[in-house]
C-alpha cells in the first residue's frame, strides 16, 4: 500500500477546472485510500465456503449464510487470490 498523506487543515482539496470544482491530487489519492480501507472493513457474505471462489486481501472476513444460523465465519490468511480462507 502506498503511503498517502491526508489533507491538512486549511489545505485546498478542490480546484477550479473548466468551471467545475474537482478534487486536487492529494484529495483524490486520500479518497481512493479511504475507499479501499472501508471496502476491506466490510464483511463479505454468501452461501457456502469462499475457498476457491472469492478473491480478497489478507484479513478479510466472510460469513457463510448457509451455515448453522449463518454462524460460520472465515478469515482470509493470504493475498493469494481466491485461496487461503480459514474457518474462525
Amino acid at each position: 500500500m502506498t503511503d498517502v498523506i491526508a489533507p491538512f487543515r486549511g489545505q485546498r482539496i478542490v480546484q477550479e477546472l473548466q468551471g467545475q470544482q474537482v478534487p486536487t491530487q492529494i484529495m483524490s489519492e486520500w479518497m481512493e485510500l479511504a475507499s479501499s480501507i472501508l471496502d476491506d472493513l466490510q464483511l463479505a457474505e454468501g452461501s457456502g465456503s469462499p475457498e476457491g471462489v472469492l478473491a480478497a486481501k489478507t484479513n478479510k472476513l466472510y460469513r457463510d449464510t448457509a451455515g448453522i444460523a449463518g454462524a460460520i465465519l472465515y478469515i482470509k490468511t493470504s493475498d493469494s487470490g481466491d485461496t487461503g480462507w480459514v474457518l474462525v
